[in-house]
Formats: C-alpha cells, structure tokens, sequence
C-alpha cells in the first residue's frame, strides 16, 4: 500500500500500488499532516514499510498523546504526552515509548503500578479479609468487626489510598447494650456502662422473692445485657399436724405461690384451711386446722381434781380420773373416752355405794 501527498488538499491518500486511481483518503493514517509528506511534490508516491500500533498496556494514559507510527519511513516515529493513570508512579524520567520493529505494537515504559498496605486497626478482623491492594483495582471484602464492636449503618468500608501507604477502613462502632427487663433482679440502685468495650453494671440485687447473687455481662449484639444469679426463692410443704394435703395443688416458688385444696384432717376443725407464702426458702404457713377440744365432763360420782393429759381429740388423753366419795371404782375403774365433736368426754367405772338393810337381830 501506497501514501500519496496531495498537496493542494492538505491530505494524504492511501492508492493501491497498482494504480493511481483507487485511493482513499487516508484519515487517522499515522503521518497524517507531516510536514515531510506534505512538502513533496503533489502525487509523489511513498512506501510507508509497517505501521505500529498503539498498545493497550494497563497504567498508560494516550489522552494526550501525539504519534507518528511509521518507524519504517523517514517521517518515522514518535509517541509524547503519554502520561500514567491514578494508582501508576511515573518514574524519575518520565514515561518512555519504544518503536515497533515490525508490524503490532509500541513499547511503553516508566508507568509502575502503586499498592496500599494493610492498615493496623484494633476494631477490624482482617483473618477472612481478601485484599486486592493495587490502587487501580483496590478491593477489599471479608473484614469483619472485633467483639464488642459492629458494623454501623453504612457497613464496613474500606478505601483505597492515594500512594503507597495503609489503606483506610471505617464502620465499625461499640455495640450498646440495654437494661434488661428480666424478672427477679432490682435495677433501683444500678450504676451502668453500656458500651460492650467499657461495659459495667454494678449495683444488681435480686428481687422480692428471689434469691442469689446478681451478676451481670455484655451483650453480644444490639439489645438487653444478661443478668443471672438470682432463681424463685421455693417454699417447703410444712408438717404441721392437722392438716391434710393428699388433694393439694402447690406452685411453691415464691413469686408465683399458690395452694389449694388444703382440708383439715379428722378430730380438727374445718375452718377453711389457708396456706402463705413463705419469706425465704423455708416451709409456707398453713392456718385454719386447730384440734377439736374435748371438755370435763360434770357426771356425778367422779372426781377430776387430779385429771392430767391432752383433751385434744387427736391426741386425747385424759388420766388421773377418780371416783368421788359415795361411789366405788367397777371393772376396769374410772376410764375416761374421747369426745366424737367439741364437748364433754365420756367417764365410766364409778357407781354409786348402795347400802343393804342389815340382817342383825
């Protein structure tokens, strides 16, 4: 293929070399406007030889650029304004090109591309991290926050620096915890730090009805701290007499405490048995089974002057029964039995002396 200035034009033609008729106008030639070209005679044929080619080498910057890329003619080549793209280093002496020595393309130098390095933050876990620190195609996923520490609203972002130095990371910010609802623990005198990496909750006693040791720990995420310690203080069945508790239903943890289907047992009153909580871990109060009271009875001919022992019905026991003057003991002598309800018990063996009319003369 032939070059041919045109002169009068102020252009160059590309002509089949076989004819001077079939040329097209050749725009965007490398040459184009050489002076060189242009100064010959109009018509006057060239041989260009091989062309070189612009490369596409990462890091260059052919914004600016001017080029001759003819290295096989005498208006030959050259190639300036090359400049390097952000995140390349430009050498001390600037961006070099190097012609082609048969046809494809030039050579460039003096652009070196820059990495960042990995910054030293405390509040970011870079172990899952995977890095692409060169600044052209910085990209970095994976980081994670520390404990106590979580992303904000925006996430973790991590960017890219402007020369060879620590990339920059944000987003990561203390986790602040709440004060906890938990039933069982008195939060009225709790002093509190509610960042996870300063937190401190002093001052946590257990509540009415529960027992223990408050403590508390951080949250793990947004949201209430843990308290633990403190449990249901738990009553005990007492084993008071008198009270029957085959039928009873009991929820014997204090905050929750409850008793029915208490009755009274037998030779005890059926005054509608209760049951209270107890205060501490201790047996609940049972009240409204008392023993039913046997009474002396007043049955002429016995004497309980000296009677000793329990009247109740359950425990009765009544002793020390005489029999008044007037009366002799029979059989098993003077007895005493319990009461079947409240009132007198029941007296036997004494009867009355009965004199016989003498038989003397």
């Amino acid at each position: 293929q032939l070059i041919v200035a045109d002169q009068g034009n102020d252009r160059l033609l590309l002509c089949d070399p076989t004819t001077t008729d079939d040329c097209t106008e050749a725009a965007g030639v490398s040459g184009a406007g050489s002076s060189s070209i242009l100064s010959g005679p109009r018509g006057l044929r060239y041989d260009i030889g091989y062309t070189c080619t612009r490369p596409t080498t990462g890091g260059y910057n052919f914004g600016s650029v001017e080029e001759v890329l003819n290295p096989g003619y005498a208006f030959g080549f050259k190639a300036t304004g090359i400049t390097c793209f952000s995140g390349y280093k430009t050498a001390d002496a600037g961006v070099s090109a190097t012609a082609c020595t048969s046809q494809g393309p030039y050579t460039v130098a003096g652009c070196t591309v820059m990495s960042c390095t990995r910054p030293v933050a405390d509040l970011y876990d870079f172990r899952s991290a995977t890095e692409n620190l060169q600044i052209p195609f910085f990209q970095v996923r994976g980081v994670a926050c520390v404990a106590g520490y979580a992303p904000g609203d925006g996430g973790i972002q991590a960017t890219a620096c402007t020369e060879p130095n620590p990339y920059t990371i944000t987003g990561c910010v203390p986790i602040i915890c709440t004060r906890p609802t938990a039933e069982g623990y008195d939060f009225s005198s709790v002093a509190e730090t509610l960042d996870v990496p300063n937190f401190a909750a002093t001052g946590i006693v257990c509540g009415s009805g529960f027992t223990g040791t408050a403590s508390s720990a951080p949250c793990s995420s947004a949201g209430p701290y843990i308290v633990s310690g403190c449990a249901p203080s738990v009553c005990t069945r007492p084993s008071e007499a008198g009270y029957d508790f085959t039928g009873v239903t009991e929820d014997l943890q204090v905050p929750t405490f409850s008793v029915s289907g208490l009755a009274c047992l037998t030779g005890y009153t059926t005054n509608s048995p209760a049951a209270t909580v107890c205060e501490i871990t201790s047996a609940y109060k049972v009240t409204g089974c008392d023993p039913i009271m046997c009474t002396h009875p007043n049955f002429a001919g016995y004497d309980f002057s000296a009677v000793t022992g329990s009247l109740a019905l359950p425990t009765f026991g009544a002793t020390g029964v005489a029999c008044s003057a007037g009366y002799e003991a029979f059989g098993a002598g003077p007895t005493a039995e319990v009461c079947a309800a409240a009132g007198p018990y029941s007296v036997t063996g004494c009867a009355m002396i009965i004199c016989t009319r003498p038989t003397g003369a």
